[in-house]
């Protein structure tokens, strides 16, 4: 199923912005404590609301969930990590409240009602 824009939905799960790194240590930590190899980062988490919030469908994006960084080699650019690689995922962007957008995968929207 494809929602548009003004869906009515509801969810229970959604992303949340959350940058950490596999150790739980500061970027600089975890490079220095890499030794060259690849640092694993996660910048989203997913979340269970404690109950079902309802909303409207307001926009769909690619976001990117997690990812490796390693030390760059480059004498111009160097001191500052590369991203080598990462995970994206689609998600919807649904309005819950007036200041609030959830980040939300399809498989966790349920449809409330359709309009007409």
């Amino acid at each position: 199923m494809k929602f548009e824009i003004g869906d009515k939905v509801s969810v229970l799960t959604y992303y949340k912005r959350s940058t950490e790194f596999s150790g739980g240590e500061t970027l600089d930590e975890a490079l220095d404590k890499a030794d060259g190899e690849g640092v694993e980062f996660t910048k989203y988490v997913k979340k269970e609301l404690p109950y079902r919030e309802y909303g409207v469908v307001c926009g769909k994006r690619t976001i990117k969930i997690s990812g490796v960084l390693e030390e760059d080699d480059n004498p111009y650019f160097g001191g500052h990590p590369k991203q080598t690689s990462a995970q994206y995922r689609e998600v919807y962007l649904v309005a819950t409240r007036m200041n609030c957008l959830r980040k939300v995968e399809k498989s966790w929207i349920r449809v409330e009602e359709k309009n007409v």
